[in-house]
């Protein structure tokens, strides 16, 4: 079996932050019928930093956050939203 590209992760990874995001439907269900467990969308999105405090602030804000590439080190890390475009480690500088 070859392992997934990339580009696989980051759909799998996208369709995880969706999940955990939408409060209107019921994500466990659609995610099962694709093949994804709802234990691995929770134990994933805690790997992704996805934590109650951001959920709680991007619905207040009206943003998802979702997966970008960090404009000073290229690095892929959670973003809250368009205006965040600082990994932390990069934030700081």
């Amino acid at each position: 079996m070859t392992p997934p590209t990339p580009a696989a992760h980051e759909t799998d990874d996208q369709r995880v932050i969706d999940a955990i995001m939408d409060e209107h439907r019921d994500p466990q269900r659609g995610l099962t019928h694709s093949g994804l467990q709802w234990e691995v969308v929770v134990r994933r999105a805690q790997q992704l930093g996805i934590t109650d405090r951001i959920i709680k602030e991007c619905r207040l804000a009206g943003t998802r956050p979702a997966l970008r590439n960090c404009v000073s080190c290229d690095e892929r890390f959670l973003s809250t939203g368009f205006h965040n475009r600082l990994c932390r480690r990069c934030r700081p500088r």
